[in-house]
């Protein structure tokens, strides 16, 4: 109760806090319905002790960065995509803030170092509740070894955009085709709106980073992502890196997601590989990510 994030957030909210114990008395326990949950998360306030900072996945895109870090300053994402491995994650579809930013701080990787601050959540999509993402770009100019990038799916560049652009710091939007959006990922914003939000970004001298990732396979997805590529083209300025990746699910997550997600559309694919990772095989992995780049080639001027 006694850290600044939390009176922002109550007073943001303008309710009562329902204390409890520990955070995990409620976001670990069994039983959990995570798909009832997103229809009405609930936000819980806490403290991290430890962890501040984890080792990247090695099947993650590090940019070229030797040493690649991410952080969890929240648990979980208010959107709700078919796709997303947290929900084969973490056992509640409840917002989990972590209000002690300055512990963060204070245990950063030395640099030089790249570290994702939205790994496994949307800081961009909760800005004007939490400030969070505000308090790492002032901090980041403190800290010119270290490479940031912040990815989302918002369209809340707004809250952020007072304040000057860190050269160390990326803002990646997260891209599908519009049919896409509509069919897998739920309350999210329109294809619009992000690449308007990254039109701006770019405009007023931040460094983009453009994500096709995850490609998801369809029927047509040549026709879907082809669209997409030519959209990009027409709607954002030049100078925004790209990377593109497919849709992979750690092992770990599949299971559930699968019992969870039985009969989404994530699943059209006809024949899943499994191994470490869940997802497609790797020629036709290849053939959508070398087609995609070659179509971006064709279409944006990166």
């Amino acid at each position: 109760m006694g850290y600044p994030l939390t009176a922002r957030i109550l007073d943001k909210l303008g309710l009562e806090p329902s204390p409890i114990r520990h955070y995990k008395d409620l976001f670990d326990r069994p039983n959990q319905d995570f798909p009832a949950q997103k229809q009405s998360p609930q936000l819980i306030l806490a403290v991290r002790r430890d962890h501040f900072f984890y080792p990247g996945s090695a099947n993650c895109d590090s940019f070229g960065h030797a040493r690649f870090f991410y952080s969890t300053l929240m648990m979980n994402c208010p959107y709700d995509c078919e796709y997303c491995y947290l929900q084969g994650l973490y056992p509640s579809a409840n917002v989990a803030v972590f209000v002690n930013t300055e512990d963060y701080l204070a245990h950063l990787p030395e640099p030089p170092a790249y570290v994702a601050l939205s790994y496994d959540s949307d800081l961009l999509a909760l800005e004007r509740l939490t400030g969070i993402a505000g308090i790492w770009l002032r901090a980041a100019a403190r800290q010119p070894g270290l490479e940031l990038e912040l990815r989302t799916k918002s369209a809340n560049f707004a809250a952020i955009s007072h304040v000057p652009p860190p050269p160390n710091v990326t803002l990646a939007w997260s891209l599908s085709p519009e049919e896409v959006i509509a069919e897998l990922e739920h309350g999210t914003p329109s294809l619009q709106a992000r690449l308007a939000n990254a039109g701006e970004a770019i405009d007023r001298g931040w460094k983009v980073r453009l994500c096709f990732d995850p490609m998801i396979w369809s029927a047509d997805w040549r026709q879907r992502y082809e669209r997409l590529a030519q959209t990009v083209g027409q709607k954002v300025p030049a100078g925004a890196e790209v990377s593109v990746g497919c849709f992979r699910l750690p092992a770990g997550c599949w299971k559930k997601m699968e019992r969870m997600r039985h009969g989404s559309r994530i699943w059209v694919y006809p024949g899943m590989v499994r191994g470490e990772y869940v997802g497609y095989r790797e020629e036709d992995e290849r053939e959508m990510t070398e087609t995609m780049k070659g179509w971006i080639s064709q279409y944006y001027c990166g």
